[in-house]
């Protein structure tokens, strides 16, 4: 008998779509401008500062996207790398 792990045949084919996914991504969209129109009012509203710094990333990320992480690195006889912020 089987104990887990890969086994032919099982779970979704490769290519096919994830329906659940697809159906849960949905009816969450009908739900974006209110979202919207919460995360601006604890933007402009929130009662901590921590709040409203949250609030305006979340926006911010939905409105721009996340923004990349800079790396710097350089090659001598030893490798130094330095994230960038």
């Amino acid at each position: 008998m089987a104990l887990g792990g890969r086994r032919p045949g099982a779970g979704r084919p490769k290519g096919s779509k994830n329906r659940a996914n697809k159906e849960l991504r949905d009816l969450a969209r009908n739900y974006t401008q209110d979202a919207l129109d919460t995360l601006a009012g604890i933007a402009q509203n929130g009662e901590s500062e921590a709040a409203r710094v949250q609030a305006s990333v979340a926006l911010l990320d939905r409105a721009w996207g996340k923004p990349k992480a800079q790396i710097e690195a350089e090659m001598n006889n030893e490798i130094q790398i330095r994230f960038v912020e």
